[in-house]
């Protein structure tokens, strides 16, 4: 098992790929191509996800581009959001995307202590972040039950994650080896059970779904 300083090192690289350039497309090559056409998921199935389950007090783990944030906003859903991530350039695109909400930002390794102090949120989401995050679903899955932590009684945490699959296309596993290889990836050994397993372990009540290479969980109740 890697240790955390190595860990940590992954997740800085993995997170200098978001240039603003790449930004301004990459909602298209995500939502349009890469979702739907790789990892055979119809983005609406990701977007119909989220609005389901955000919360008028939200916490966004890996903000992107804000693009389902906006789509939460406009349809009324969300009152109170915070961001969460450690790419600035994310934090601004994402900023800016959902205005006139005033966001609270948080800077941040979810790898690491996380600087959210006291606060509590209702939901929490991470749309295809943890397959970014360094580690297996043990390492991964402690992040998310740290997160956990700062649910209110009646929140959840949830999201979804490209994992590798038996039955992927092959433009698929070329998207997947070439972005391991780089280090914008770090999901070869994600499967779906372990992911169900370090959930249940934190969580009284637990969903991981598979849609393609896409995995949708939602976990709550947090357990003691």
């Amino acid at each position: 098992m890697e240790n955390l300083e190595d860990l940590n090192t992954k997740a800085h690289k993995a997170v200098k790929i978001y240039s603003k350039n790449l930004l301004s497309v990459y909602d298209l090559y995500v939502f349009k191509c890469v979702s739907p056409i790789f990892f055979r998921c119809p983005s609406e199935k990701i977007i119909d996800f989220y609005l389901n389950n955000v919360s008028e007090n939200h916490l966004e783990v890996g903000a992107g581009t804000g693009f389902l944030l906006k789509k939460c906003k406009n349809a009324g859903k969300i009152k109170m959001l915070s961001l969460l991530d450690l790419s600035e350039n994310c934090l601004e695109a994402t900023q800016k995307s959902i205005k006139p909400i005033e966001a609270k930002i948080y800077k941040a390794n979810i790898l690491e202590d996380l600087p959210l102090e006291t606060e509590k949120f209702k939901s929490i989401g991470l749309n295809f972040v943890l397959h970014c995050v360094p580690g297996d679903f043990k390492t991964k899955g402690m992040a998310l039950l740290n997160l956990g932590n700062h649910l209110t009684e009646d929140g959840a945490i949830f999201g979804s994650t490209a994992i590798y699959d038996s039955k992927q296309n092959v433009m698929a596993k070329l998207v997947m080896d070439t972005y391991n290889k780089t280090g914008i990836f770090n999901n070869k050994d994600d499967k779906k059970n372990e992911l169900e397993e370090v959930l249940r372990d934190g969580f009284g009540k637990v969903s991981v779904t598979q849609i393609g290479n896409v995995l949708f969980f939602k976990a709550s109740k947090r357990k003691a």
